[in-house]
């Protein structure tokens, strides 16, 4: 929770062990981006590249999840706090790949500076998968807020890492994707395992989600609603 007192994030690896998951995770790894593919695309964000996910049979697999997710009593009351203030009904902005590229010119992953995707809490939530298992290591802080006008970081108590491979998180809290300090070739190398979903409410302002989308990369035509009602 922040300071005050509101659910920014939850740990979700409970609920990643179950038949519905496994089929997520079946679809995702037989959509992984080639290397061909991520050859062609530009890094940003220190490194990394973007590859959307529009497959409809793979976002139908995240949806179930979720399902089970929301009504597990191991993760459900926690998620549902960090979900409510989206609303009964959430609107899939949109899913990508986030995939760190390592050249033997940069034979590194660089952390990335802590920020946050959005200006206000309760406004979009990402569920991030790491389909290989591993930890995502995503570095937060629940308290901390961006101050000022050079975007340092204020009023944290810390910086922790996401130790678990399924969390979800207000994009709102500040946070960064981890680094890694040395990784070794052949070159270049690239870290197909991180999926992001980014959810919003359904009735947000349709000029909001657009903003949301282009700040994200996001570029398809990714039309889920999700009722989490009916979960």
């Amino acid at each position: 929770m922040d300071s005050e007192e509101k659910v920014v994030y939850v740990d979700l690896q409970m609920a990643a062990q179950n038949d519905r998951f496994a089929t997520l995770k079946e679809s995702l790894v037989s959509n992984q981006p080639s290397e061909r593919i991520l050859s062609k695309l530009p890094p940003i964000n220190r490194g990394r590249l973007l590859v959307e996910i529009e497959a409809k049979t793979t976002l139908a697999h995240f949806s179930a999840w979720l399902g089970t997710a929301l009504v597990s009593e191991a993760t459900g009351p926690a998620l549902r706090l960090l979900l409510a203030p989206l609303g009964p009904r959430l609107r899939l902005l949109g899913a990508q790949w986030i995939v760190p590229k390592a050249t033997e010119y940069e034979p590194k992953i660089a952390a990335q500076t802590p920020h946050t995707d959005v200006d206000a809490k309760g406004e979009v939530v990402s569920i991030a998968l790491n389909v290989a298992g591993n930890n995502l290591g995503t570095l937060i802080d629940a308290t901390a807020r961006i101050g000022g006008d050079d975007g340092s970081v204020v009023d944290g108590a810390g910086f922790g890492r996401a130790a678990t491979p399924a969390f979800a998180y207000d994009t709102g809290a500040v946070h960064g994707g981890p680094g890694v300090a040395r990784v070794n070739g052949p070159y270049p190398k690239y870290f197909v395992e991180r999926v992001f979903f980014l959810l919003c409410a359904d009735d947000l302002d349709p000029d909001r989600m657009a903003q949301h989308r282009r700040d994200n990369g996001l570029r398809g035509l990714v039309n889920l609603v999700i009722d989490t009602q009916s979960a």
